[in-house]
């Protein structure tokens, strides 16, 4: 990415997030993602082209849509590494933008994800409503430091975060006696679980079933080897339908997900994730 898209001009790392009430409409119909992804650069790019003053301006971007929290819960969110500032002329020109009033920003993109959430009568405008009288909307839009464009170790850095997979396997510890996961949070301040501490225990079965689960279609399902009390994932199978309400079945090998983390083995019963 660094070498062979991002130009050598300065960045930032913008990230738009939706509050938890309208997350549900996502995880059941991903084609949501796509306009998820549209309204924050929509909303990104004008705020941007208003900042420089000049004809014609167009900023440069790469997106990354990422399904996953910290500890694997369903949280859609999109990850923007844009220019900090315009393109401009026939010769290429760039001019630099002056700071973004977030505020103003996070306003448009909550208004893009309303109005397409509405046309696609996801939600009400009475929701809206509640919603917008909420002090805390549960909008956010997160702007980091401007990165300079021989900064190439923050870059290649930035870079590898927004596309990195949904879990760390060194935050990550297996419990074989008791057949648990214990996992840690990123080492943030202010990073908690929900019951306050900075890291969670999953049931060893229920972990396996979370760590795909971001990426998986609605209707795929998971198969162990063979019904034994030790098994090992080796495929995913996703379900989905096709011309003449048929459906259609494609089985995948799981080696280039195993190849993330030591296989773990599993005790206890088996059967369909």
């Amino acid at each position: 990415m660094c070498k062979g898209l991002l130009k050598k001009v300065p960045h930032r790392h913008f990230i738009f997030s939706i509050p938890k009430i309208l997350r549900r409409y996502f995880l059941y119909d991903r084609k949501l993602l796509a306009k998820l992804s549209r309204c924050a650069w929509e909303s990104l790019k004008v705020f941007l082209q208003e900042a420089v003053p000049e004809k014609n301006p167009i900023p440069g971007a790469a997106i990354a849509v990422q399904t996953f929290g910290d500890y694997l819960g369903f949280n859609p969110h999109c990850h923007i590494l844009v220019t900090d500032g315009c393109f401009y002329g026939n010769k290429g020109m760039f001019r630099v933008a002056p700071p973004l009033e977030l505020k103003k920003l996070e306003a448009i993109f909550r208004h893009k994800v309303f109005r397409m959430l509405l046309n696609r009568g996801k939600i009400t405008k009475e929701m809206i409503a509640m919603l917008s009288s909420w002090q805390h909307s549960g909008f956010q839009v997160f702007c980091g430091n401007r990165i300079s464009p021989k900064d190439n170790a923050a870059m290649e850095n930035l870079a590898r975060y927004i596309i990195r997979a949904s879990f760390s396997q060194e935050r990550m510890r297996y419990l074989e006696k008791e057949g648990m996961v214990v996992y840690k949070a990123k080492a943030c301040s202010g990073r908690r679980s929900g019951d306050g501490k900075n890291q969670k225990t999953f049931p060893a079965l229920e972990w396996l079933a979370a760590m795909p689960a971001p990426y998986l279609i609605r209707g795929a399902r998971i198969f162990p080897t063979a019904a034994s009390r030790w098994c090992t994932t080796t495929a995913i199978t996703a379900t989905s339908s096709v011309e003449n309400e048929k459906k259609s079945e494609r089985t995948m090998s799981s080696l280039p997900f195993l190849n993330r983390w030591r296989t773990i083995k599993l005790f206890g019963k088996t059967g369909r994730g």
